[in-house]
């Protein structure tokens, strides 16, 4: 489960000016696109049997990709604490792709897609704002990756991280 990790460099409080002040920044430039995509694994993939999401943020010519437990957006759209992986690099294909990915694999179902911007990026922390559309509402969502302190690797060069989203959102 997720350690709740202490947070550094995020505002105090974020309140709605603070998201205003998001949207008009994204609606003023080009943005990169993401995708969350639930993926229901195939009998052979290796990762995990588990049905998870893969979260893909569009760079350069690939997909920085990171995997979580399965939650809803609704869950998401809350202040939440997940454990995640950083995977390798994904094919940018999977913006666009749904369905059976082929060799036994799996499937990829959309939970959720839009543009996003990059708030902080180092070894260690990807800050990102999410913005797009949700049926007929416009949803931005702030995503708060922190790499846990071990650094290990494991051998399928995954890097263990830990996402809080919407963090300090309700705080006073």
């Amino acid at each position: 489960m997720c350690c709740a990790p202490s947070i550094k460099n995020v505002p105090s409080k974020i309140d709605k000016s603070w998201w205003a002040l998001q949207v008009l920044k994204m609606e003023n430039q080009t943005l990169k696109r993401f995708v969350i995509l639930r993926h229901t694994p195939g009998e052979l993939f290796e990762r995990t049997e588990k049905v998870h999401l893969d979260w893909m943020f569009e760079d350069s010519a690939q997909l920085r990709t990171f995997s979580t437990s399965t939650v809803t957006l609704s869950e998401l759209l809350s202040s939440i604490c997940l454990d995640a992986l950083e995977l390798p690099y994904h094919r940018k294909d999977y913006l666009e792709f749904r369905g059976d990915i082929g060799n036994q694999r799996g499937r990829v179902s959309e939970l959720w897609r839009g543009n996003y911007e990059v708030l902080e990026s180092s070894e260690s922390i990807f800050d990102v704002c999410l913005e797009g559309m949700q049926d007929t509402t416009h949803v931005l969502m702030r995503c708060f990756f922190t790499r846990d302190g071990n650094d290990q690797k494991n051998t399928r060069s995954t890097v263990a991280w830990t996402l809080k989203t919407n963090p300090n959102r309700d705080a006073a």
